[in-house]
């Protein structure tokens, strides 16, 4: 048998919007200022904090859309002044599984 067997590392994920500024100038300056905020909560090897090249990315040049995987009790509990978390969407794995016969 071989597989590509699913990670299960993540339940879900979800977004905040920043609008650019002097101080979130940058996906890399935003990723710095969340970092403390969520590992208040939760582990730092317990989510993933990236910036996708997407369509809303893309379109709306004035905001960067941060997207955090991780447990939902990061999403209930991480409160950031005057930003909200949007869309969460529960991870979905797929594995792939070879039988020789």
């Amino acid at each position: 048998m071989f597989d590509y067997s699913p990670q299960f590392k993540y339940e879900g994920s979800f977004e905040i919007e920043f609008k650019k500024s002097s101080k979130f100038s940058s996906p890399k300056a935003i990723s710095e200022f969340l970092t403390p905020y969520i590992e208040k909560i939760i582990e730092k090897n317990e989510y993933r904090l990236i910036y996708a090249v997407n369509e809303k990315n893309k379109k709306n040049r004035d905001q960067y859309t941060m997207t955090i995987q991780g447990p939902k009790k990061l999403f209930k509990e991480l409160k950031v002044k005057k930003l909200t978390n949007e869309n969460w969407e529960d991870i979905i794995e797929k594995g792939h599984f070879f039988y020789k016969q």
